[in-house]
């Protein structure tokens, strides 16, 4: 994704997240600004491992601003699995330092959302880099888990296991 152009100087939020978009182009972080519109706010698009991270200012959310990540995981939710993907989504929450797996029966969908509230005067770039590194871990890391559970290829119970297995061998020192 090619760093967006110009800032608008009419939206103080595109500002911002253009200037993000560059900062992180100088540390190799592809991403790109989409500018808003009638009904969606500016938006700094980051692709990641396995999804795609669309950050924004939530409007209206001022003092202070309040910025949310939201990445939707490429699975389709068979019917039958809602059960165990809302099960497997908050066991894999429960270990996770930055927790943010969401399951909406509604929309049949599976999504990270994590929202910051943060201060802008200044924006430190690290401030958003350090979250989108931990979504960046968690999407990657757990996100087939879950959708082999939501499209119904593996049990509730062997995800659990093959989830307790990953984090095992994550803390495991010896």
């Amino acid at each position: 994704m090619p760093a967006s152009a110009s800032p608008d100087v009419d939206d103080p939020a595109a500002e911002l997240l253009q200037l993000l978009c560059a900062e992180f182009a100088g540390g190799g972080i592809d991403s790109e600004v989409v500018p808003a519109d009638s009904t969606v706010p500016a938006q700094l698009v980051v692709a990641i491992e396995g999804a795609v991270v669309n950050v924004c200012f939530l409007p209206g959310l001022e003092n202070p601003p309040v910025m949310q990540y939201l990445a939707v995981l490429d699975c389709e939710v068979v019917p039958g699995t809602q059960p165990a993907v809302a099960r497997l989504v908050c066991t894999v929450n429960s270990s996770l330092p930055m927790t943010g797996f969401e399951f909406s029966e509604a929309a049949e969908a599976v999504v990270f959302r994590h929202v910051q509230a943060l201060s802008v005067h200044p924006l430190d770039p690290a401030v958003i880099a350090w979250p989108l590194s931990m979504i960046h871990y968690a999407v990657s890391h757990y996100a087939p888990i879950i959708a082999s559970v939501a499209s119904g290829s593996v049990e509730l119970d062997a995800a659990v296991t093959t989830f307790a297995l990953a984090q095992q061998e994550l803390f495991d020192t010896d």
